[in-house]
């Protein structure tokens, strides 16, 4: 992977993580306000509805967005890499004294 790739990669990255802090500041604040209305209005339980419902949208795009959850990823396209790359080795050696 050359410079302007990582480049690319690494922006990409911090792009998630700002629009992940973008939605979970909409979050906190539309569903604070809503919850206070809904509970000064006499609204019942269900005005709870829509924060744990939001939530898990919230939930899934932390999942996505945050580094710490993908970092796996990495790690096994790595793994898999130096797998494929012994792999690779072993046949050429094998083949190598087949000759």
């Amino acid at each position: 992977m050359n410079e302007d790739e990582r480049y690319e990669r690494a922006r990409k990255q911090v792009q998630e993580l700002k629009d992940f802090y973008i939605h979970l500041s909409i979050y906190i604040i539309f569903n604070a306000f809503a919850v206070f209305v809904g509970l000064s209005q006499g609204a019942g339980w269900w005005i709870l509805a829509l924060p744990v419902l939001w939530g898990i949208g919230l939930v899934a795009h932390a999942i996505d967005a945050l580094p710490a959850a993908t970092g796996w990823e990495e790690r096994k396209i790595r793994e898999l890499m130096a797998k494929e790359e012994r792999k690779a080795k072993e046949d050429y050696f094998y083949e190598d004294k087949q000759s």
